[in-house]
């Protein structure tokens, strides 16, 4: 266990400027989500700009496509929750649909599939599944933040338990723990969510 705290320690004295940036936009993205704020979609688009660097030296190769796809649908989002997209009015928290689910499900097997196998034939990655897995959960939570859906939290918390271990064991130990802070926010990010939708249902 000691050995574990000292090589956090040293982790933490090579930090890089890269990184804590990225970690400082990223938790307050987390923290904009939660307030329901559409501030939440600038902070995301710096924040994974960072993260394409940093995935690129440590060669988490899955997160790039992660941190391209946060910047693609954050832009969308920032419209969507200003003025609404697809000829609808800018969306509200709700629940997610049976027949979305069925859908959605369906699409995460099919990607994850995908994705394992383009990270085992073209990149040296030496975390192929929980890389694949964890992208993969990130795009489904993004697809649902946009959509103001409230179940993006729980796909969140599983993403960001799965990430946790996988940040550590590429030493990027800033991140790690800005991952555990971000995991109670998001139980936090539900709660107050469903709050609010429990409000808007009276």
């Amino acid at each position: 266990m000691i050995e574990i705290f000292e090589e956090i320690y040293r982790g933490l004295l090579s930090l890089t400027l890269l990184e804590g940036l990225a970690v400082i936009f990223s938790f307050s993205s987390t923290i904009l989500l939660i307030f329901n704020s559409v501030l939440v979609f600038p902070f995301t688009i710096v924040g994974s700009t960072l993260y394409i660097g940093i995935c690129y030296r440590t060669g988490i190769y899955a997160d790039i496509f992660v941190s391209i796809y946060f910047i693609i649908t954050s832009i969308m989002g920032w419209y969507h929750w200003s003025k609404g997209l697809w000829n609808t009015e800018p969306p509200i928290i709700d629940k997610t649909k049976s027949r979305d689910w069925r859908f959605l499900l369906f699409s995460f097997l099919i990607f994850y599939v995908i994705l394992f196998f383009f990270l085992k034939g073209f990149t040296n990655s030496n975390v192929v599944a929980i890389d694949a897995l964890t992208t993969d959960l990130s795009f489904l939570a993004t697809i649902l933040m946009v959509k103001r859906k409230i179940e993006n939290w729980i796909i969140w918390i599983i993403a960001v338990i799965l990430s946790i271990p996988l940040y550590f064991y590429k030493q990027l130990y800033l991140t790690s723990i800005f991952y555990l802070f971000t995991l109670f926010m998001n139980f936090v990010g539900y709660y107050k969510w469903s709050i609010q939708l429990k409000a808007q249902n009276q």
